[in-house]
């Protein structure tokens, strides 16, 4: 049977290699930019020095060509490609737009209804979340407090019933040693009954104790009844407060070598490549040097 299930969206183009069929019509189109490249190339691999003013016309002509067959193929490539560019603008645009409202597609991007939305869940989520912290927290506390004078009852019991055993065993009237036995035996039974008390007491307290370990998603984690889970977790981030004052020496070893490239060359031709040694810096160089040209 023949499956007349209809297709869906970018079906009839989702197996085209767009790539591979764009690179074979240039290498149809524009053969002859890769011949002129390759001849240019085998003439300048061929040439190893400049040693006399004929071998300098020839290095300085050679340079002229190469340079203005490099202009010809960068300018035929704006040609091709300024169609895609323009298409590929209006594709991000188009959908970029439509999805910037709804929530933002990076951190620097702007705020969609989903970021707005998000922000004031997290404002009440986190207000939640610290009158719930804080009410475990005077749950741990009243446990503590329980234990603790569970703790002290459980003493004096065991106090109690001490001294009332040796009072029993220092009886000597009979009447009287048996009224001693049962003061004993009643204490010993006080004393069982605290120490129960002081254990459930401090099982609570641990309890307790564990329930301010919880972590935000455990505390926070909510299912809507279609099925939407809500929780809580912590997003990583870094911003500068204050740029002047940055403590750019503690940064030093995250710094990439090209960011701080870019800063010297900012910082130099702040100073007009100057090669003034009152303006070099320790660790690099700048200033201005000669260098061959061909127009």
């Amino acid at each position: 049977m023949t499956d007349q299930t209809t297709p869906g969206i970018g079906d009839n183009v989702q197996n085209i290699d767009f790539a591979a069929v764009e690179s074979e019509r240039l290498r149809w189109d524009y053969a002859y930019l890769e011949t002129a490249v390759e001849d240019l190339f085998k003439e300048a691999d061929a040439f190893d020095c400049v040693e006399d003013e004929e071998s300098k016309a020839k290095a300085m002509n050679l340079i002229k060509r190469l340079r203005d067959e490099q202009k010809r193929i960068l300018g035929v490539h704006e040609l091709e490609k300024l169609p895609h560019y323009r298409r590929g603008q209006a594709t991000d645009q188009f959908f970029f737009r439509l999805a910037d409202k709804l929530a933002r597609r990076s951190k620097v991007g702007p705020d969609g209804q989903a970021d707005r939305l998000n922000r004031m869940l997290t404002a009440y989520d986190t207000r939640k979340l610290a009158e719930e912290m804080e009410r475990r927290r005077r749950e741990r506390e009243e446990a503590d407090r329980i234990a603790r004078e569970a703790d002290e009852i459980r003493r004096r019991a065991e106090r109690a019933a001490e001294e009332a055993r040796l009072q029993a065993e220092r009886a000597r009237v009979a009447i009287h040693k048996q009224t001693k036995t049962e003061a004993a035996q009643q204490a010993a039974q006080a004393e069982s009954e605290a120490i129960v008390a002081a254990e459930i007491a401090a099982a609570k307290a641990e309890e307790a104790r564990i329930a301010t370990l919880v972590t935000p998603a455990d505390v926070m984690r909510t299912r809507t009844e279609n099925g939407t889970l809500g929780t809580m977790g912590t997003e990583s981030f870094a911003e500068i407060t204050d740029y002047k004052n940055l403590d750019l020496e503690t940064l030093r070893p995250y710094f990439t070598q090209p960011a701080v490239l870019a800063a010297l060359n900012g910082y130099a031709r702040a100073m007009g490549y100057s090669a003034d040694a009152s303006v070099q810096i320790k660790g690099a160089v700048f200033g201005k040097r000669a260098k061959s040209r061909v127009r």
